[in-house]
């Protein structure tokens, strides 16, 4: 995978074949934030929900932490899912240990690296991304995309 449109992330979704690793970036939020409740409604019921979302942000998360969350399974459902928000914001030593990683991140998982703008290539979680995951820029709607 290398990058998808946020269109053929919700295909995905809906068909229950998602990928592992997701980094997301763009200005958009709100479309940041629609797909992840998407993937949540889809893969995990109310009941188990709690114990399968791991939330970290980047300015004060530790690599391993991430990591060690990430190569969990998940407990009473079918997929685990690990959310790193202001992932732009993890210090380059942990962008490493979690980059070393990514190749590794079982199945199960859905470890999605949320940006607030474009991610640059030069770090380390955006390029290992391109090459074992799928990268999603989430653009502000033109006019002419919006609903009536």
């Amino acid at each position: 995978m290398a990058t998808l449109k946020p269109e053929q992330l919700s295909a995905q979704i809906q068909s229950g074949k998602v990928g592992s690793v997701y980094l997301f970036d763009g200005p958009e939020n709100w479309l940041k934030e629609k797909s992840i409740q998407q993937i949540i409604a889809k893969f995990f019921q109310a009941e188990v929900r709690d114990l399968n979302i791991d939330r970290f942000n980047g300015n004060d998360c530790s690599g391993g932490d991430v990591v060690s969350a990430a190569q969990s399974f998940p407990f009473l459902s079918i997929k685990r899912l690990v959310l790193v928000q202001a992932a732009d914001q993890i210090s380059a030593s942990d962008s490493k240990i979690i980059g070393d990683s990514l190749s590794n991140i079982p199945d199960t998982t859905i470890l999605i690296f949320l940006y607030e703008g474009k991610a640059g290539m030069r770090s380390e979680i955006p390029a290992q991304v391109s090459s074992s995951g799928a990268i999603i820029t989430f653009w502000t709607p033109f006019p002419n995309q919006l609903p009536n």
